[in-house]
């Protein structure tokens, strides 16, 4: 097994990425995006380590620009991202991969799929955001993601004084902020969260998202909370998707949208599961299907 939380890369036009591994270094390679707020930290545990090894996956949990140990990329796009995960795969001598987008990491993956699918194995999203600039979708946003959006279009200020807010109450104590979050959270998610180890977890997985400030945390929210500049049905991969019944975050109703608005999508939904134990509980059955789709997929032409 392999956990690494600290590495960089650089990249052609000299902008360091940050990134951290764990799972198998020999085995079949999965670039993970993490939700925002997040970090390269999100799924360096060894509960992760172990279930990563156990499917024969080594994971690499990018950090995106401006956020953690990654230089910001001023004005980019979500479309941008893909330019920069091809930049990080050929710093690391990866041919082809996989990818999985967790939460705001979605929009990243899909972006993927879209723009390098000959350079992918296989596209996963667990509970995965909506577009926000499709009314359809608005049924499976919470109210915390529709203010998102209304400011993000009239006022991002607010915005970004919402994410600063956090930073600064991350920098001087995480009582407040965790008890805040605990209090949406679905009783599967809550119990989680009061193990020591875990909480503790995501409190240093949060600050080390804000290690450069602010800037890039919010910037990435500001572009989830507005159109993502693709149309999801032009998307030729193969999407798996994993939701949870229990997720008043992401409400598994984003998952049913998902599923009908990409044009191949495979989903699976655990009714008892809720936004963070889906994954803490369930990272195998995920780098279980990953890999499966890959293997399926292999040597037939995209689209």
């Amino acid at each position: 097994m392999s956990l690494d939380s600290d590495k960089l890369i650089s990249l052609a036009d000299g902008r360091t990425l940050g990134y951290a591994e764990c799972g198998d270094p020999s085995g079949c390679p999965v670039v993970v995006f993490p939700d925002t707020p997040g970090s390269r930290l999100d799924l360096i545990t060894l509960d992760y380590d172990r279930a990563a090894a156990q499917a024969g996956a080594r994971v690499l949990v990018l950090e995106r620009p401006g956020v953690g140990l990654s230089d910001p990329r001023p004005g980019r796009t979500i479309l941008d991202w893909p330019v920069d995960v091809v930049g990080f795969a050929e710093a690391l001598g990866l041919s082809r991969f996989s990818v999985l987008g967790v939460a705001g990491g979605g929009p990243y993956a899909l972006a993927c799929s879209l723009r390098i699918p000959h350079r992918l194995k296989s596209v996963g999203i667990v509970a995965g955001m909506v577009p926000p600039d499709q009314p359809e979708a608005r049924s499976a946003m919470t109210a915390r993601q529709r203010t998102n959006v209304m400011y993000a279009q009239y006022f991002p200020w607010l915005l970004e004084q919402r994410v600063r807010r956090l930073g600064r109450q991350l920098m001087v104590g995480s009582e407040g902020v965790i008890e805040r979050e605990l209090a949406g959270l679905a009783e599967v998610d809550r119990s989680l969260l009061a193990k020591a180890g875990v909480r503790a977890h995501r409190v240093a997985a949060l600050r080390a998202g804000f290690r450069r400030g602010e800037a890039g945390p919010y910037h990435d929210l500001l572009l989830l909370s507005r159109p993502w500049g693709f149309d999801l049905a032009a998307i030729p991969m193969v999407v798996n998707l994993w939701f949870g019944g229990q997720d008043r975050t992401v409400p598994s109703t984003a998952g049913h949208y998902l599923g009908r608005a990409l044009g191949r999508s495979e989903a699976r939904l655990y009714p008892d599961e809720g936004h963070f134990s889906l994954l803490w509980n369930r990272f195998g059955d995920v780098l279980g299907g990953l890999l499966a789709t890959a293997l399926r997929e292999a040597g037939r032409p995209v689209g």
